[in-house]
């Protein structure tokens, strides 16, 4: 490969990277929309170019999917301390985990019942529709549990 190449993937993976940094810096999302769509196009224009470039260079080899893995690694070990704040979906799919090991039925039973009152932690705040019944299908039941 001709090192005039490298900087099509080299670079966008560093600039991919570092566009990672800043969207772990930004807290809670919901506050701050506007920058994580802004920052959320930025990542995608530089995975489209990357695309581009690597088609367009017919570039390959196990370098390059090396290059792919790693930066996709570390873009998740990034974040992987971040609480999730997008969505509260994932509190909800903790305690119905917990509900069905605890071996009560997720279906018949809202969090806020007084029957699981014990199963309640710091995490019970964050679920979503707390007076209702799960709408997951079994499966995702399962995959919960």
């Amino acid at each position: 490969m001709k090192p005039i190449h490298w900087w099509f993937v080299i670079v966008p993976g560093l600039v991919l990277t570092g566009l990672v940094v800043y969207l772990s810096t930004l807290g809670g999302l919901t506050t701050a929309i506007p920058r994580f769509l802004l920052v959320f196009g930025l990542m995608f224009s530089v995975y489209i170019f990357s695309v581009v470039m690597i088609s367009r260079r017919n570039l390959h080899g196990r370098w390059l999917v090396g290059y792919i893995f790693l930066v996709a690694v570390v873009c998740r070990v990034i974040l992987l301390g971040a609480a999730p704040t997008l969505s509260t979906d994932i509190y909800r799919y903790l305690w119905e985990g917990r509900v069905i090991a605890e071996g009560h039925n997720p279906f018949g039973l809202a969090p806020s019942a007084p029957e699981l009152e014990f199963l309640r932690d710091d995490n019970y705040a964050q679920i979503n529709h707390p007076h209702l019944e799960t709408i997951y299908p079994p499966f995702a039941q399962a995959v919960f549990f």
